[in-house]
């Protein structure tokens, strides 16, 4: 069954129980709809979260592996999302390309085993979810090359898991804010990569 047809469902049994006004019917379709959209997007961004690997693309390149620090709010969307790199010290990482766009600077790094990416997904009504991976290896196919990463740290709404223990999960905080930081704003230009 369609979404749309969901929505007529719903529709109809809203109508069998109340007399709607003129123009009311239109308004609860699209309140519906949009509905439907942001539950969707919640479903979407929760499975990411609780698969036990999560792949992330990166580039081949002659000193290894290459990954883009991104990340920026869709004003447009009302949502945002980010990843980070860092090492397994939290270091920032050797940065190899800058590109500077309108919603701010981006850095290509050098990535290798063992290091963390922090990823921050924000959808409309500022739901936040959050994530820390290690990259376990790499997986090159015809359409390019990915980091296989075992997520170490996932954080919902209402929920957090962790498979590091508390006490020791405290120093990635910083990294995580700097990514719910770029996801949740729309102009990044002041700041600056790897600085946490």
């Amino acid at each position: 069954m369609t979404q749309k047809e969901k929505i007529q469902i719903l529709l109809m049994a809203i109508e069998t129980n109340m007399d709607l006004a003129e123009g009311q019917r239109d308004i609860i379709q699209k309140s519906l709809t949009e509905g439907q959209m942001k539950i969707a997007q919640a479903e979407e961004a929760y499975e990411k979260a609780v698969k036990p690997y999560h792949y992330f693309p990166v580039e081949l390149v002659k000193e290894g592996f290459a990954f883009w620090n991104r990340g920026g709010f869709s004003e447009k969307e009302m949502k945002g999302e980010a990843a980070v790199a860092a090492g397994w010290d939290l270091r920032p990482l050797k940065v190899i390309r800058t590109m500077k766009e309108r919603n701010g600077r981006h850095t290509q790094c050098l990535v290798y085993q063992g290091c963390l990416l922090a990823g921050a997904e924000i959808l409309p009504g500022g739901n936040e979810f959050l994530s820390l991976y290690q990259i376990v290896g790499f997986v090159c196919r015809e359409s390019g090359c990915e980091a296989k990463c075992q997520r170490l740290i996932m954080s919902t709404p209402k929920t957090t898991e962790s498979k590091i223990a508390v006490p020791d999960s405290r120093p990635y905080g910083k990294l995580l804010e700097v990514a719910a930081r770029m996801a949740g704003t729309s102009d990044n230009v002041s700041l600056e990569y790897g600085v946490w």
